[in-house]
């Protein structure tokens, strides 16, 4: 089973779709500049970070600079910590958010989930 696919939107813009799974799914994308790659959110396990980032290597060979995260949601950012070496932007309230949040979310509010090894990496440009 594929964990996402990769859309062109445009030139250089691209859309990574995860399958629906119900559960702390999100659809998040990233951009090819001259620079290296722009990634909007990470995504809630290693293995699907992983696998997202293997999906950009896909399309090329630079390495992600920038991590832009629109919000806290695990889903949206405990990946970030795969993205060594790129500077993670995001709003105050968001950085504060990810360090107060456990990671991954206590047993008994998900069904049973192999988030793997996480390690918290909240926005350091806010």
């Amino acid at each position: 089973m594929s964990l996402g696919e990769v859309r062109g939107v445009c030139e250089d813009v691209y859309a990574y779709l995860q399958p629906d799974g119900s559960w702390y799914l999100n659809n998040t994308g990233f951009l090819v500049s001259d620079a290296g790659v722009i990634s909007v959110d990470a995504t809630s396990t290693e293995r699907r970070t992983r696998a997202y980032l293997d999906a950009i290597k896909a399309v090329t060979e630079k390495p992600v600079r920038t991590l832009v995260n629109t919000h806290h949601h695990g889903d949206h950012t405990h990946g970030n910590y795969l993205m060594s070496g790129a500077t993670i932007i995001g709003h105050e309230r968001c950085r504060e958010a990810v360090l107060s949040t456990p990671m991954p979310p206590p047993p008994g509010i998900w069904s049973a989930v192999d988030w793997g090894h996480l390690e918290p990496a909240p926005p350091f440009l806010t």
